[in-house]
């Protein structure tokens, strides 16, 4: 299984979007980000879940907490997905 290294969907993947750059710049290291507290963690993840969707190019430089979530989402809009497809017609 190989990742698109632009969208982080499967490359054979019923997310992966055509035109995806396989040049995307690396993520930035987790150390350069400051500690969030518990409060700023719901806040991050929150903003997350309100401005990013599966298919679209995760910010290398966002902190991780929220390139996190956006694995999250994306992982629930790929078991949706399989599953949508499973689902007899």
């Amino acid at each position: 299984m190989t990742l698109c290294p632009t969208c982080g969907f499967t490359l054979d993947g019923p997310l992966h979007r055509d035109g995806c750059s396989a040049a995307a710049p690396a993520a930035m290291p987790d150390w350069m980000f400051r500690q969030l507290t518990p409060d700023e963690e719901v806040t991050f993840r929150q903003w997350a879940r309100e401005n990013w969707h599966a298919g679209k190019p995760v910010n290398p430089t966002w902190h991780p907490v929220v390139r996190e979530e956006c694995d999250l989402i994306r992982d629930e809009a790929e078991a949706a997905e399989a599953a949508r497809k499973e689902t007899p017609r």
